[in-house]
């Protein structure tokens, strides 16, 4: 099997999120207490590049740990936010036009797609209603956190669409296992 990557906007991304909520100071010593192989990559991310999920899952663990600690909850609301921090970042003025003009059925059908554009391996199974979608990632072990950085960019998508979420839950995911086998994100929303 094949070792799974990422490309480096998601690392670039997601030490800039680690700037903003932990401040300069305290991103700085979270990185360099990192791998030398992940301060490595920080100091020359290229966004297209192919990184290992390794060394994310590195950073994301860093990431917790400097900000939430052993604090579930904390560590669930700051990973997703990582989560509505990339798609922000991501989604430029054309993006966030499109996603206006998308249906969370046609999102869902796409959302495969982007995945496949963003990492080399793992998978989507996806389920929509007109009130409803569930993402189910498979495959992606090693990719710690998947769960809840998803569901943050998979809710700013679905905000931009105009849904209001009224309840977003993350099954199979805790600190202690954070993706052990797969993960399923379900949403709601008004109609």
């Amino acid at each position: 099997m094949t070792e799974l990557k990422a490309r480096g906007y998601i690392l670039a991304t997601t030490v800039g999120y680690l700037r903003e909520v932990a401040g300069e100071e305290k991103a700085n010593q979270t990185i360099s207490q990192v791998s030398p192989e992940l301060q490595d990559a920080i100091r020359t991310v290229s966004p297209a590049i192919w990184y290992p999920i390794p060394l994310l899952a590195e950073l994301n663990r860093a990431l917790v740990q400097s900000v939430a600690g052993k604090d579930e909850v904390r560590a669930r609301e700051l990973l997703e936010g990582c989560g509505r921090y990339m798609g922000r970042e991501a989604s430029n003025t054309f993006l966030r036009l499109l996603m206006r003009l998308l249906t969370p059925t046609l999102f869902a059908k796409k959302l495969p797609d982007i995945w496949k554009r963003d990492f080399t391996g793992g998978r989507l199974d996806m389920d929509v209603t007109d009130s409803r979608l569930i993402c189910r990632i498979f495959d992606a072990q090693g990719h710690d956190h998947i769960g809840p950085i998803s569901a943050g960019w998979i809710g700013f998508a679905l905000k931009a669409m105009g849904k209001e979420i009224e309840t977003t839950n993350i099954h199979k995911w805790s600190l202690a296992e954070p993706n052990a086998n797969g993960v399923e994100i379900e949403f709601s929303w008004k109609v």
